[in-house]
């Protein structure tokens, strides 16, 4: 079986005028040490020659022979990183949103130095379950401060093996939960954090991805000025030995 440490996961629907403007974002990281996995479905818009053309990443570009959708296609790409590619850790992205230039050294961290290589730690009593790259920050500041939430966003998830087995796989699917609309999975990980009083998300104060899309199945246009348009991304690339912290009274 061929195994990779780290891997991002990258889901594409064929939208080649956002997936263009998403590598750029990537690219712009230090990426050593992961291998991105790209699971791409159907569509009457095909993004073979734009993946063709990455080469600042190893890779393995995985097309679907049928349409997946949104909840289907993240969870096949993501257990086949866990399950078949041997990953501990992986970065989950879309092909509709940026990143900022130091988002995956924020993910470096957040495995490599606070769960120190391993599955899941408690910080004030509290187990972290992964690490959400997205907060709707509206103020541009330099901020390697981060926080524990109950808010989870799919927009940039950063989840360990562990975790992806005991919470993340069980729950994909579960609809029994509060939040308005069924077949979407981010609702599914809302109400698992509902559920269970002692898990929490890690999120940066600013935000380090910032969606792109103006349509699908969670945006319209209007939704997206008014919400992801206004959102600041991290400015300036670090690395990982800068420091992060999580702050916030214990």
């Amino acid at each position: 079986m061929v195994s990779f440490r780290k891997t991002m996961t990258l889901t594409v629907s064929g939208r080649y005028f956002y997936l263009n403007r998403m590598l750029e974002s990537l690219q712009k990281n230090a990426l050593e040490g992961y291998h991105l996995i790209v699971s791409v479905e159907p569509s009457g818009q095909p993004c073979s020659k734009i993946l063709d053309r990455v080469d600042f990443i190893p890779k393995t570009v995985i097309y679907q022979p049928r349409q997946l959708g949104i909840r289907l296609n993240p969870f096949w790409v993501m257990d086949h990183a866990f399950s078949s590619c041997g990953s501990q850790f992986n970065l989950y992205l879309e092909d509709d949103i940026i990143l900022s230039p130091d988002a995956v050294s924020m993910a470096d961290w957040f495995f490599e130095d606070f769960l120190k290589g391993g599955s899941e730690t408690a910080h004030c009593g509290q187990l972290v379950l992964c690490l959400n790259l997205f907060n709707r920050s509206f103020v541009s500041c330099q901020s390697s401060e981060l926080f524990l939430t109950k808010d989870f966003d799919a927009l940039g998830v950063g989840i360990t093996s562990s975790c992806w087995k005991r919470y993340f796989n069980p729950w994909w699917f579960e609809e029994n939960h509060s939040f308005s609309g069924k077949g979407h999975w981010d609702h599914s990980i809302r109400g698992l954090l509902v559920s269970d009083p002692s898990l929490y998300v890690v999120k940066p104060h600013q935000s380090r991805s910032r969606h792109i899309g103006l349509l699908g199945s969670n945006m319209n246009p209007t939704l997206q000025a008014a919400v992801h348009d206004r959102v600041m991304l991290q400015g300036l690339p670090k690395k990982r030995e800068d420091v992060y912290k999580i702050v916030g009274s214990c």
